[in-house]
């Protein structure tokens, strides 16, 4: 199994704000991979996160101190077609949408399957998220319930 969080921590997308989950059939597991990746890179990027760690040596009880400030990877792009999400991974990752993004603006989750149900999950999203703008969901089989929720 893909180890998906560390795939986005170590990957490139602080330089291109794109991550691409492509045909990788993303179990439960993944999807509250992504999810967190996304919970800690969806917010806004002026916001930063500082850690101070205080160490000290038993040899020369001497302290160390050390702070790192992080500052969030502006996330724009989220491409998970085919993947054959669970709709308890559409339910994690729409939760993230929902109360941190602030900089997500295209969302793929083409080719998944997500039906109606799922459909109903991503309109929730939009009801609060004013940041995406682009949102594909072709060939869900969302049904004509799916698309009156998202409308």
């Amino acid at each position: 199994m893909s180890n998906f969080l560390e795939e986005i921590k170590n990957g490139d997308h602080g330089t291109t704000g794109i991550i691409t989950f492509e045909d990788r059939d993303i179990d439960e597991e993944g999807a509250k991979q992504i999810a967190m990746a996304l919970t800690m890179m969806l917010m806004d990027p002026h916001d930063t996160t500082t850690t101070t760690t205080t160490t000290t040596t038993a040899r020369k009880k001497r302290r160390k101190t050390t702070t790192t400030t992080t500052t969030p990877i502006e996330i724009r792009e989220l491409h998970l077609s085919a993947n054959n999400l669970p709709f308890s991974g559409v339910m994690a990752i729409a939760k993230v949408l929902e109360e941190k993004n602030t900089t997500l603006q295209v969302l793929t989750l083409s080719r998944n399957n997500l039906g109606p149900e799922g459909a109903a999950v991503i309109a929730n999203v939009l009801i609060v998220n004013q940041t995406l703008q682009d949102l594909n969901l072709e060939h869900d089989d969302i049904g004509p319930q799916g698309a009156v929720a998202i409308c």
